[in-house]
């Protein structure tokens, strides 16, 4: 294995121990992700000149180099790096679609039932007053009768045009974190 990697190294130099230790056989710019603490021993490891190989992906800037800071990010591929996006999403009306909701059903009770209404009634026949006899009426609350059972049937569509209040919501999947290095010398 170390014929092979040896092999792989541009400039000609021998691989030596450090060099897998330190994982400096990795061009610059690589990025790495760590779980646990192993991590804080290569972001502590120098070059001959002092200058730090690894560094955490905080967004500062190390060596002259500038960090991108991945903090609380997930990687996405894409054609070029150092492009960044997302976040909280706010759901409007305008992220919903135009749709409609239909309804049916039939009345729960099918059964006979009453109407209540008022029969105007005469008092006394009066064909000689002004009023052609309806000062002498009164009136009786009558009910329908109960025969002639039947149902309603109610359908339709509700067109979805009312106001809805935009809330935040959360888009993040489930995950696991690790903390990302990257090779600055």
């Amino acid at each position: 294995m170390t014929r092979i990697l040896q092999t792989e190294i541009k400039t000609g130099e021998r691989l030596v121990a450090t060099d897998i230790t330190d994982l400096t056989f990795f061009p610059i710019g690589t990025i790495l992700q760590f779980s646990g603490s192993e991590y804080s021993r290569l972001i502590s490891a120098r070059t001959a000149d002092n200058k730090v190989i690894w560094t955490l992906c905080n967004g500062t800037a190390v060596n002259g180099i500038s960090v991108p800071n991945l903090v609380d990010k997930f990687l996405r591929g894409a054609a070029s790096s150092g492009a960044t996006g997302g976040g909280a999403a706010v759901l409007t009306e305008a992220n919903l679609p135009a749709h409609t909701h239909s309804i049916s059903g039939t009345a729960s009770s099918a059964g006979g039932h009453t109407h209540t209404y008022e029969k105007a009634v005469r008092i006394t026949p009066s064909d000689t007053d002004n009023y052609g006899g309806m000062r002498d009426l009164s009136y009786e609350t009558k009910n329908t009768s109960t025969a002639g059972a039947h149902t309603h049937v109610v359908s339709g569509t509700a067109t979805a045009n009312s106001v809805h209040t935009a809330a935040s919501f959360d888009i993040v999947p489930k995950y696991y974190t690790v903390v990302y290095i990257i090779k600055v010398a």
